[in-house]
């Protein structure tokens, strides 16, 4: 098992409102480490939490989620430390195989998302 780090892009509703009614295109990211066997899996695993964490603030919202990989950046970090300070990816959650996190912990909402 090797632990990677997957970084993703992604708009909060209000930013997709205001993106769609002005041209902008204003977003938001979050990073994570995962465990998996290959990088194609941890690629893929992490597009699967992706999706999920923006099914959770768009539904929260009372909206479909319009995220999927192609319409979002999203990777494998090769060279985190070019990319982070070390003391950022000390504070990255880390997720385990099968492990399904706290979505809202990851943006900051606390339990609450105020659409």
């Amino acid at each position: 098992m090797n632990r990677y780090l997957f970084v993703f892009g992604y708009e909060t509703p209000d930013q997709y409102q205001y993106n769609t009614e002005s041209g902008t295109d204003d977003e938001d990211s979050i990073a994570f480490f995962l465990d998996a066997h290959d990088e194609s899996s941890a690629l893929a695993r992490g597009r699967e939490l992706a999706a999920g964490f923006a099914r959770h603030i768009y539904g929260a919202a009372g909206m479909d989620s319009p995220w999927t990989p192609e319409n979002y950046a999203n990777w494998i970090e090769h060279n985190p430390l070019q990319r982070f300070s070390g003391l950022v990816l000390e504070t990255l959650p880390i997720v385990k195989p099968n492990e399904t996190p706290n979505f809202d912990d990851w943006a900051g909402f606390g339990g609450k998302i105020n659409p």
